[in-house]
């Protein structure tokens, strides 16, 4: 396999090379194809949103994308484009890359910018233009990725719940550091002081004032000395507390190179990770916690959700209370204390290295999930692709489900399972159900990296016992409309709800609208607003609320998918079989998805939104309530 790794990225940062070298590392062909011209990410989020201020630097950047480019085309046989971090812009010029080559593209996210410069940082102005440059670049570039990395789970869950990214589009990828650079060092109990040492770049998520304040409480023990090591923007204002406490016991070290930062590293007694009080820092586990355990020293470090991903206290690391000096000073006299546990957490600490964060490790992980994206009907994110009609519902529904906040939800003919995804993605769950034993294969076999929180049960709506279990949320999309009995359809719908649950469904609108794509989708009929309404109230619904969504843009590509239908009747098919396959969405052109997707389709969103409210629009999304007038049975 080979993979052009792609973009603007810093060639000798962390993160990227730890990537390049695990790939090459597992047998895979890496080319770099590289033209930096940013400083850093700051540096680029100050050109890129002010870039009418410098318009030679404007003409650069793009004769950088338009060298890269060139290059990229002349490759013979790229497999995987790769798009190096920090690429959230490089990623909008790779795209049309990938669609020209015919290759998958992948995006290693790694963090978010809106978060870092806007939320944990504070460096811009929630709401400014800078801050919503960078909410869309984090945004849009992960749903141009057919896969995007992050180095978290909780990472993964913000860029779900923040940007409304389904979970199935992320993987996992630690940090890591490269052990054959770093290597395990002999364990050595350094003669004088006991030195804590912390080392990085003073951001707020490293927590140096709750450092510094459990040197304050530590000031007692003469044999302990704290080495904090860089500068940042939290540098100043730690002299300052520092100064402020009267702190003999720290000394503050300007940066080193790499060598001489791993002397110190050998030298110190401890290594300290991150324990600032900012939602990022529960979210990651930075890389001077990974190169610490790569050099067989022991790690005290914040006791976050993203550190219990990897680390156990007591087995491979000490974890102590985020923004707790108090807690952190404990753990450093315990370490002091006790040689031998020192000794074990080193060890172990190196163990867990080696066996989930190394190199080779990491490089392994990432090339099997590269090899994922070229085999078919692997999770392959070529196989199923969603159409316009279906992404203006979708947009609508999220936003639905988003008001109603379900505790329990139920969707009939799943299909495709596309909104199951996101939906868990966002810590939604319940139950999905289907009648297509293929539709149930298909999101049951594909591979996860999250925790998928519905069930799945290949059989209809009249298998479920309304004594059994009941749903906060009902969803039947594009399915009443195949059923010769919708009203008892219905009422069997409301029976699965629990008090005050809501139905939210979807039909097509309108039978003079009536066509070949509707005969080839095994529909009975289309419906009329009047009757849906007087149908929903003789179920036991009330607070009926309609949308009439898509126009004017579907209403427009009806007409292909008319004609696509009429070829498609030629298949021979029986109505339950195309029923079966409508459901599933379709398999169309490999590079389809690159034209028609959330960011190509935001014009037909914008416009569909103006139109919601007129019965204008090629379907209806119905939102309703259960009339309280049955006994609620058991909601999980």
């Amino acid at each position: 396999m080979k993979i052009c790794y792609w973009g603007t990225y810093d060639p000798l940062y962390p993160r990227n090379r730890t990537l390049i070298d695990g790939l090459r590392k597992n047998g895979l062909e890496v080319v770099e194809l590289n033209e930096p011209i940013w400083k850093g990410s700051r540096d680029k989020l100050a050109r890129a949103s002010s870039w009418w201020k410098s318009p030679g630097f404007l003409l650069r950047w793009a004769a950088a994308y338009f060298k890269l480019a060139f290059r990229l085309l002349r490759e013979k046989d790229v497999d995987i484009i790769f798009v190096g971090y920090t690429g959230h812009f490089d990623i909008f010029a790779a795209k049309p890359l990938s669609v020209i080559k015919g290759v998958p593209l992948v995006f290693d996210t790694f963090l978010s910018l809106y978060e870092a410069f806007v939320a944990d940082r504070a460096v811009v102005k929630a709401g400014s233009l800078k801050a919503r440059l960078l909410y869309f670049a984090d945004k849009y570039s992960c749903a141009l990725a057919d896969l995007a990395l992050l180095d978290t789970d909780e990472h993964i869950k913000y860029f779900c719940s923040t940007f409304g990214l389904p979970a199935s589009k992320f993987r996992r990828s630690f940090v890591g550091a490269n052990e054959d650079f770093y290597g395990a060092k002999p364990v050595q109990r350094p003669e004088g002081p006991f030195t804590v040492l912390h080392f990085g770049t003073y951001i707020p998520l490293h927590g140096l004032k709750y450092v510094l304040r459990a040197a304050k409480e530590l000031e007692g023990h003469s044999d302990i000395f704290f080495r904090l090591i860089g500068s940042g923007e939290e540098y100043a204002p730690s002299l300052k507390l520092a100064a402020e406490l009267g702190l003999k016991n720290v000394e503050f070290v300007a940066f080193k190179d790499m060598p001489g930062l791993l002397e110190e590293i050998s030298k110190a007694s401890v290594c300290l990770g991150i324990f600032g009080d900012t939602e990022k820092a529960l979210r990651v586990i930075p890389n001077k916690v990974f190169l610490a355990l790569a050099m067989e020293k022991p790690v005290i470090t914040g006791n976050s959700p993203a550190a219990r991903e990897l680390l156990k206290s007591g087995r491979d690391c000490l974890l102590c209370a985020m923004a707790d000096p108090k807690s952190l000073s404990a753990a450093i006299l315990t370490l002091k204390a006790d040689r031998a546990l020192a000794l074990k957490l080193a060890h172990g600490g190196n163990e867990t290295f080696n066996s989930s964060a190394s190199v080779a490790k990491l490089g392994k992980e990432l090339a099997e999930l590269l090899e994922g994206l070229l085999r078919p009907g692997e999770g392959n994110t070529y196989k199923w692709m969603a159409g316009p009609r279906y992404l203006c519902r979708r947009r609508l529904v999220l936003r639905l489900i988003d008001e109603i906040k379900p505790k329990n939800i139920l969707e009939l003919g799943f299909g495709s399972g596309d909104l199951l995804k996101i939906l868990s993605g966002k810590g939604y769950s319940g139950l999905g159900i289907d009648f297509s034993a293929d539709a149930v294969r298909n999101i049951v076999e594909q591979p996860r990296s999250q925790p998928f929180n519905f069930r799945i049960e290949n059989k209809s709506d009249k298998d479920l016992s309304p004594e059994k279990e009941r749903f906060g949320l009902v969803m039947a999309f594009e399915v009443l409309e195949h059923i010769e009995d919708d009203a008892g359809s219905l009422a069997i719908w409301n029976s699965l709800l629990s008090h005050k649950g809501k139905l939210l469904l979807s039909v097509p609108a309108h039978m003079s609208k009536f066509d070949a794509a509707d005969t080839f989708a095994g529909h009975i009929r289309r419906y009329e607003k009047e009757e849906l309404l007087r149908k929903l109230k003789e179920a036991g619904f009330k607070s009926i609320k309609f949308y009439s969504y898509g126009y004017p843009f579907i209403n427009l590509v009806s007409h292909i998918k008319a004609l696509v239908g009429k070829f498609k009747l030629k298949k021979g098919l029986s109505t339950e079989q195309r029923t079966k396959e409508s459901g599933q969405g379709f398999v169309v052109w490999k590079y389809g998805r690159y034209f028609i997707n959330d960011l190509t389709m935001l014009p037909a969103y914008l416009a569909q939104d103006l139109f919601l409210n007129r019965d204008l629009g090629n379907g209806y999304l119905v939102l309703a309530e259960k009339t309280a007038s049955l006994k609620s049975g058991p909601e999980k």
